[in-house]
């Protein structure tokens, strides 16, 4: 276990960027689980749940998309709200992170936590305000974010704010402010 450390150097082996990790395999075994910092930006690197198929209900990793706790011990996580840490009510609370690449079911990737997403969340159409919170949409069989207005206290866990305005968008930017786990 990584023991809430930091890393400097992020092993990224053939991808692009740390947003684009899809890995099959762990380069360091040690890190899965660890965090890192990259332009004002902070990442969680996650196993993603082998049942993350076209089969189940909410299908295939999209980029934008919430990432649910399923073991925080083994930093799994899922697009699967139902299959979450607290499904039975409190999984709006147990989000990981966004993930920022269609990541493959089983694969190891990096969900981000903090900083402006690198691409816009996936939100339930919705028609937000720049300020307006972010929290977990609670409907079955999606990964999705929701809005509640800036002058309305969230009755969820908040993962960060609008940083954009919109009129019935289904997407959109957002400064993320997810707790990582150690």
């Amino acid at each position: 276990m990584p023991s809430n450390r930091v890393i400097e150097s992020v092993y990224l082996g053939q991808f692009s960027s740390i947003d684009k990790v899809n890995s099959s395999t762990l380069y360091k075994p040690g890190e899965l689980g660890a965090r890192a910092a990259i332009n004002n930006t902070e990442w969680q690197f996650v196993q993603l749940d082998s049942g993350a198929t076209a089969s189940n209900a909410v299908g295939v990793v999209a980029v934008g998309q919430a990432a649910y706790w399923k073991d925080k011990s083994k930093y799994l996580v899922t697009n699967d709200l139902r299959q979450a840490v607290g499904a039975s009510g409190g999984c709006r609370n147990e989000v990981a992170g966004v993930f920022q690449v269609a990541a493959t079911a089983g694969n190891y990737c990096w969900v981000q936590q903090k900083g402006r997403s690198v691409n816009s969340i996936v939100l339930k159409s919705a028609s937000p305000n720049i300020g307006d919170w972010i929290v977990a949409d609670n409907t079955a069989s999606t990964a999705q974010f929701d809005i509640v207005a800036i002058a309305t206290a969230p009755t969820v866990q908040s993962y960060g704010k609008a940083a954009a305005s919109g009129s019935t968008v289904t997407s959109i930017a957002a400064d993320l402010d997810v707790p990582g786990i150690p």
